[in-house]
């Protein structure tokens, strides 16, 4: 997402966004939809090219709600959007909403679109108090991320660092010569470091040794094209380069408008790129299949090979079944007449010289059953991993075929049904509840055992760990995959209210309860199952709560 198109396309669009009323809003596969009544505008979050586009043709959309878009849906159905707005030399969009209560008050939001490369993001805020203050985002930036600018619910919202350059289409002659007397730099790196948000087509047109008048006078074109750009003009698209134009040029795709070049990228760039890159893995996780079970069979194959020895384990137990009479104390081996062989000749069978004459018989039948029975296993495990392997070079050769998402769906809920690895559900009490416009869930042990399963092994560093002070109880924890520094109030109050529930205190009011970071909570060395020591910990008094009757 190049500045240039994001403000053409703005210039274009703005018109069909103002004054619109969302009637839902979707999510998948980092693609955010706000259902405008008769329009959609779709916005895809993706670390390669992030963009945003008007789709005119209501399309039905496979929702896949995550946080962001539950709490979007919670804030922004019914709300009119009444500015839209796009930041000078920046890659941001800014989109303003209004929303009346039942009780006839007003909230004010704002959609921010982060359109950065790498660093794209979608910013829901709320105006409280003169200050724009962030609900949620898509990608939440914490201290710990970036000691500039941080981005997560609860604070302030505040834009990217500004940039410092000046946008090339905004530089005048005198500052353009300033720069560059005479001639251009012989390279384009050089000539470009000068500005900010040069779009990539400038570079086809830039030639080493370039007079600075030739260049200021493409620049003075496209300027005046950009300034004047209404839907009524055409705009290019290199499907090889990958890169949008104001000119046309050999073997570009012309579109009428460029919200029309950014939808066909969208669909034909990013959209078939995810495609193509979850068939690739599907693939390639398959051939890894394919090859273990080849280096198996291989294996059976061998041992097979071993095994062919059953009949000789067999013949050796009847000789000595026929010769027992003859086999003396504490002798080596003994020469019989092979009666299953033509001639009859004389074999020698080797004897374990601590063993009775029966001792010996039964060993060699032993080793024929164990020889036989494990024949017959390796020959069925054979036949089924030769059917697995048939079918996995199938199910390849119809994934290699698949030309799009629709196609591959179903083989990909194949895999997953039938891989036969199950989530197994986790044992302990789980409670779900909203605060702040956030789902958070709350997990509680049942027992000293199950206390210490759910810190040790369940619970993340970063996850919060609730318990009563002086009085025995549950563990509590709170998943905090997000690395939050401080709980909101209501939610803290919830969980230690659930664990002077779930401990000996259950009829008391103003327990004691401390909560700290998973991280500060240890285990000594053999103490009693759910036994724990905990430093750098705050304490609160609540009531006990029950989160069975609370409407959490």
């Amino acid at each position: 997402m190049e500045y240039t198109f994001l403000k053409l396309w703005f210039q274009e669009n703005k018109k069909h966004l103002t004054g619109r009323t969302v009637r839902d809003v979707y999510f998948n596969n980092s693609t955010y939809i706000f259902d405008l009544s008769s329009i959609q505008f779709v916005v895809s979050i993706n670390g390669q090219n992030p963009l945003c586009f008007i789709s005119k043709e209501v399309k039905q959309v496979e929702n896949k709600d995550n946080p962001l878009s539950l709490l979007l849906k919670q804030h922004l159905i019914k709300s009119s959007i009444t500015n839209a707005e796009i930041r000078e030399n920046d890659r941001v969009l800014i989109i303003t909403f209004e929303k009346e209560s039942f009780y006839g008050e007003t909230s004010y939001y704002k959609l921010i679109i982060e359109l950065i490369p790498r660093y794209e993001n979608l910013i829901l805020t709320r105006l409280e108090k003169d200050r724009d203050i962030i609900l949620d985002c898509h990608r939440r930036i914490h201290i710990s991320d970036s000691a500039f600018r941080q981005l997560y619910p609860g604070i302030p919202y505040n834009f990217p660092p500004a940039v410092v350059k000046p946008y090339i289409f905004s530089v005048d002659r005198s500052q353009f010569k300033a720069l560059f007397p005479g001639v251009l730099p012989d390279s384009w790196k050089e000539f470009i470091k000068n500005f900010s948000n040069a779009p990539k087509f400038l570079k086809y047109i830039f030639k080493s040794g370039m007079k600075t008048s030739e260049m200021m006078e493409f620049i003075n074109i496209i300027r005046t094209t950009c300034e004047l750009w209404s839907d009524k003009n055409n705009v290019f698209y290199d499907t090889k380069k990958k890169y949008l134009s104001i000119f046309n040029a050999d073997d570009c795709l012309e579109m009428k408008t460029v919200n029309d070049a950014f939808a066909y990228m969208y669909e034909h760039e990013i959209v078939q790129n995810r495609f193509q890159q979850i068939k690739d893995r599907t693939i390639h996780s398959h051939m890894r299949k394919k090859k273990k079970l080849l280096r198996t069979l291989t294996q059976q194959k061998k041992d097979l090979d071993e095994l062919k020895d059953a009949e000789y384990w067999q013949k050796m137990g009847e000789l000595l079944k026929i010769n027992l009479h003859k086999i003396k104390c504490r002798m080596k081996e003994i020469v019989v007449t092979d009666y299953f062989e033509d001639g009859n000749p004389e074999i020698l069978i080797p004897l374990k010289t601590d063993w009775t004459p029966q001792q010996n018989m039964a060993h060699y039948f032993k080793k024929y059953k164990k020889t036989q029975s494990g024949k017959e296993k390796l020959i069925k495990n054979i036949a089924a991993n030769e059917k697995k392997l048939e079918k996995l070079e199938n199910q390849i050769a119809e994934i290699d075929a698949c030309e799009n998402a629709k196609a591959l769906e179903p083989m990909l809920k194949e895999k997953e049904t039938g891989s036969g690895k199950q989530k197994k559900a986790v044992p302990f009490r789980k409670f779900t509840c909203f605060v702040e416009g956030r789902q958070w869930d709350i997990y509680v042990g049942r027992s000293g055992k199950e206390n210490d399963e759910l810190r040790l092994h369940f619970a993340k560093p970063n996850d919060w760990f609730f318990h009563t002070r002086i009085y025995h109880g549950s563990h509590i924890i709170i998943k905090n995959p997000t690395k939050l520094e401080h709980l909101p109030e209501r939610l803290r109050e919830i969980a230690a209210g659930i664990a002077a529930y779930y401990s000996k205190a259950k009829h008391s009011t103003k327990v004691p309860v401390d909560f700290t970071l998973v991280r500060y909570v240890t285990k000594p060395r053999k103490s009693a199952p759910g036994f724990v020591v905990y430093k750098i910990h705050k304490t609160v008094f609540v009531d006990p709560i029950d989160p069975r009757t609370l409407q959490l």
